[in-house]
């Protein structure tokens, strides 16, 4: 930790508050490509503590390539699973699990992944084995998709129920 706030407070390019630099040391995990490339893509609010920094963390483009060959790989359906578990406000295996459902994307996509060691199951979550893996699977995919990844998440968040004649609904009848 002290090393990487060293790091960041020897930046003439973009430097970072001690705050956003603790942050950046834990959300890169002391990385010291993301830790130079993170500033920089970062607005100057969010350098100085201002603002939030985004959720997920921008990952750059260096970092993102790195990663981005490595999802390349997987079969189609295990990169569309991670993208809704990159694209999910929590790493609850349940919330994850509606999501993928309601994408009609087997949960078992998910395997491929982590064989590959990408993400892990840590109890009731699931968590990727760096927050890069997270945001080049995330940032790598249009806005457009992004946002339908997102609307995945309505169910999970309100669950079905059901009408007068038993009929589930995923949403409540306004």
């Amino acid at each position: 930790e002290t090393a990487a706030l060293q790091f960041l407070d020897q930046s003439e390019d973009a430097p970072v508050s001690p705050a956003v630099g603790l942050s950046l040391h834990q959300a890169t995990g002391g990385n010291p490509l993301g830790l130079l490339e993170l500033p920089n893509l970062l607005t100057p609010a969010q350098r100085d503590g201002r603002e939030p920094l985004p959720d997920p963390l921008p990952s750059g483009p260096r970092l993102e390539q790195a990663f981005l060959k490595r999802l390349s790989r997987l079969p189609v359906a295990t990169q569309r699973a991670l993208l809704v578990a990159a694209a999910a406000a929590s790493s609850d295996v349940v919330t994850i699990r509606s999501a993928l459902q309601f994408m009609e994307i087997a949960v078992d996509a998910l395997h491929s992944a982590e064989a590959a060691g990408l993400v892990a199951p840590a109890g009731v979550h699931l968590r990727f084995r760096h927050p890069f893996i997270r945001s080049a699977t995330y940032q790598a995919v249009a806005p457009a998709r992004r946002r339908v990844q997102h609307a995945a998440r309505a169910p999970a968040r309100d669950p079905p129920r059901q009408d007068e004649t038993g009929a589930a609904r995923l949403r409540p009848v306004a």
